[in-house]
Parts: structure tokens; sequence; C-alpha cells
């Protein structure tokens, strides 16, 4: 450095650095180092930091005891330090002497930059990945996973040690396992169970118990036709009339043989060739024992006619009152007073309303509505299609139509937009909304001024609609 010794003021100022700071000197801010004509060098100082705005060369060793900050830096000789941190991809002369293969692995963080393969089990409190990710079995909770593949709604074949099915389920062919258990409505062209199948808690007969309920039924009815051969005309069931008299009849003979009984033993005794007591009273306890169960037979046959009649009656009050089904399919259905339906109902012509002949899909001969739905007043006010038809909101503040949701395309309806007391409420609309010429109307400003906004929906992301203003009585 040249001397100044000797020099003038006025010929030796610019070359003394100074730091600008009222005569204070160097202290706790970072300020530029300047020429003794105010021209910033690239070096700043403070009392505890140093900076440059430009290139720093180091000809000796630098060390430094905290963080060390540059957009870049050559560096010609070694670098120590206990961390680094950031990308060192542009790295050069770097020893790759990582191993690709360890029997265990800790750390806090890890990057993989490629792809990584693990023949054990990987544990963590987090993991993220941008690729895909192979494992031969997961375990945890998998709701939060996105972008899971859906679901077939047919297999051929299936293997699993539960099945729950939430909804319904169909198969087209055997469905076999240990035990099934089913809440609903179960119908199949066959069934197998190699012990019981059971219904509301009891078992179903097996065909070996129907068979033989089929037998005796086959024989009672044999017997039954007989019976009436012998004791009505024929044609029906033995009336109460035919019964009487074939009892009265019964009873006369049953006397007229006791009579003749009792006639014969007084005359007879016990004479050779001719029947006992102890015979008599055998044939006459035999004729007893059928004649009982004759007249079982006949009470067989009324309780029957009378449990078919009662059947026959529930059917018909069934039939003329109120159905109630979880399903069905009709080719025609006629209401003649109302119907509820809770879930879906598909039409497959047309739905007349008091139309006995619809011309259009649903015709209807009077008058059909929709309700208004309230809107809830927000600075971007949600609008959801899938609620209603027509609506009402009231402003308070100026305020956004958000973009509508469960958007059909054809849907119609009205918006209707009141000011408050206040009035001066502007409203913007997002983008899914179209106006005529591309230019989105202004409301009315009046305090408690009714516009409406009419719509249709032309696309699932297009809504064109028609602003008329202030709403007013005409007189």
């Amino acid at each position: 450095m040249a001397t100044l010794t000797g020099k003038l003021i006025s010929n030796s100022y610019k070359d003394l650095l100074q730091v600008s700071n009222s005569n204070s000197g160097v202290d706790s801010t970072v300020r530029f180092v300047s020429d003794g004509e105010g021209t910033n060098s690239a070096l700043k100082i403070s009392n505890s930091e140093v900076e440059t705005t430009g290139k720093l060369t180091v000809g000796a060793n630098l060390s430094a005891s905290g963080n060390i900050t540059a957009n870049a830096a050559t560096l010609i000789a070694t670098v120590c330090a206990s961390t680094y941190f950031g990308d060192g991809s542009n790295l050069t002369g770097v020893e790759a002497s990582i191993p690709t293969s360890v029997s265990t692995f800790t750390i806090n963080q890890l990057t993989v930059v490629s792809g990584a393969s693990f023949t054990g089990k990987v544990s963590g409190t987090a993991a993220e990945f941008s690729g895909n990710v192979s494992a031969a079995s997961y375990f945890g909770d998998g709701s939060n996973l996105t972008n899971l593949p859906t679901a077939p709604s047919s297999v051929s074949a299936f293997t699993v040690n539960q099945l729950t099915v939430v909804s319904g389920a169909a198969f087209n062919g055997k469905v076999s396992g240990t035990a099934a258990e089913f809440s609903g409505n179960v119908s199949a062209a066959n069934l197998f169970a190699s012990t019981n199948v059971f219904v509301g808690g009891s078992a179903v007969p097996t065909a070996s118990d129907i068979a033989a309920v089929s037998a005796l039924t086959s024989v009672n009815k044999a017997a039954i036709t007989s019976i009436n051969s012998i004791l009505g005309d024929g044609s029906n069931f033995a009336t109460s009339a035919e019964l009487a008299a074939v009892s009265s009849a019964l009873a006369t003979s049953i006397g007229n043989s006791n009579a003749a009984i009792t006639s014969i033993n007084s005359i007879l005794g016990d004479g050779s060739n001719f029947a006992t007591s102890a015979e008599l009273a055998a044939v006459s306890s035999a004729l007893a024992t059928s004649i009982g169960n004759s007249n079982t037979n006949i009470a067989a046959v009324s309780a029957l006619t009378s449990v078919n009649a009662a059947a026959i009656t529930s059917i018909n009050a069934v039939i003329e009152g109120s159905v109630s089904a979880d399903k069905g399919t009709f080719n025609t259905l006629v209401v003649k007073t109302s119907a509820s339906v809770s879930g879906e109902l598909r039409v497959g012509s047309k739905i007349g309303v008091d139309k006995a002949s619809p011309e259009k899909q649903i015709h209807i001969s009077k008058s059909a509505a929709a309700d208004v739905n309230q809107l809830t007043d927000a600075t971007v006010i949600a609008v959801d299609f899938n609620t209603g038809q027509n609506f009402t909101v009231t402003l308070t503040d100026n305020r956004t139509l958000g973009n509508p949701t469960n958007c059909t395309p054809g849907q119609v309806g009205s918006i209707f937009i009141v000011q408050d007391g206040t009035g001066n409420r502007t409203l913007g609309y997002s983008n899914y909304y179209q106006f005529a010429g591309g230019t989105a109307p202004d409301l009315s400003t009046a305090a408690n001024a009714i516009d409406r906004l009419d719509y249709i929906v032309h696309t699932a992301v297009l809504t064109q609609a028609v602003l008329t203003k202030a709403y007013a009585s005409t007189s």
C-alpha cells in the first residue's frame, strides 16, 4: 500500500476506507465498507459478521465455526465439515463407497433416488414414495391409500376365509363352505347341505320328511275321497245334512244291531254253532272303532275345509289392501290411491299422473312444483344441484357465487338473489357460469331488492344463466 505521508487530505481522502455510521464506527449492524468518496466496496462488516457481495478469494486455509452461505463456491483443497446440507448431485470426485447391500440399516431420513429392495421388514413412523411399491404382503390400515384398483364386480373363482357382503352378491355356480349366515333373502335354483338348513331358527324339513308327509297326505286324500263318495253324493265334501243323515242311520243301525244281538243272546245263549258273547263283543268293539275312525276323518275334513277358507280370506285381504315389498317387477302397475317408494324407481317406458295414456316419458294432467331451497350466505356461496332446482339467498356483503356441484346437463331452475336492508351488495360469478356476450350482469343495488338468476345446465362444467332484475309488485 502506498504511503500517505506528506500528502494533503484533499489529495488522499479517496484512498481511505470508512464505515458510514455517523462517526460511531463498527457496531452490530452490517454496513458496507466504502472509500472516502462514499463508493461502496463488495465487503460488508459488523462487529460479529463479514459479508461480501462479490467474489471472495482465500489464499490460505479458511476456518468457520458457523454456517458459510454463498450462491457458489470454488474450493481447490479439502473441505471438512461435521454435516453437509443441500443438493450434492453436482459434486465431482466423490468416492462411491456406499455398500449395495446391508443386513440391517438405521437412519433418520433415507432418500432413494432410483430404487431399493428390502428382503425383510421395513419399519418407521412415516414413508413417502413417488413411484411404485411392490410387496408380497401389506399390513395395517389401508384406508388412506389412493388410486387403488376398483374391486372386480365378477370373478370366475374365489376362495376366502370369511366373506362379508354389504349390499348383495350373485353366484352363477356352486357356493360351498362349512357355514353361511344370511340376514336377508336368499334365492337359489338349488340348495345343498350335508346336515340341516335353518330358516328363522328352525330346521327346514328334509326330503325324507317331505316324502313322508306327501305319502301321508296322499293316503288321507284317498281316505277322504272314499268317505265323501260313501257319505255324500260324490260331487264335493259331505254336507252337514248328509253327515247328520249318515250319523242318524248309523245310530239306528247300531241300535237295531244291539237289539238284535240282545235278542239273539237271550234266545240262543251260548249254544254251539252260534256266535258266543265274546265273539259278539269283539264284533261290537270293532264296529265302535270303525265308527270312531270315520268320525275322526270327517272332523279332519271339516277342519281342513275351514283352514282353506281362512287362507283364501287372508289372501284376498292382502291383495285388496296395502302391498309392501323390498323390490318387484310389474308389466303394468296402476296405483289407485297412493304409492311410496323409499329407494330408486325405474320405469322402462312412461309415467302418467292422472293420465291413462301418457304421451311423454312423464306426463301430468295438472301441475308440478320444486321447492325453493335456502343457500348459505358466505364469501363464496356453495350451490349443490343435487339438493334442489330452485334456490334463494340474501346477501349481507359482497359475495361470489361458487361453481355448482353435481351438474347434470338439462337441469333447469332459478336462484333468487335478495339484497339485505343495507343494499349495494355485489355478486361475482365463478367460471362455470356463462352469460350472453360473455359479460356478467350487475345486481340491483337498492335495499331489499330482489333479482332472479334463471339457469340451465349445459355440460358438467358449464351452466348458462340470465339475470332478471328488480322484481316488485305493480301496485
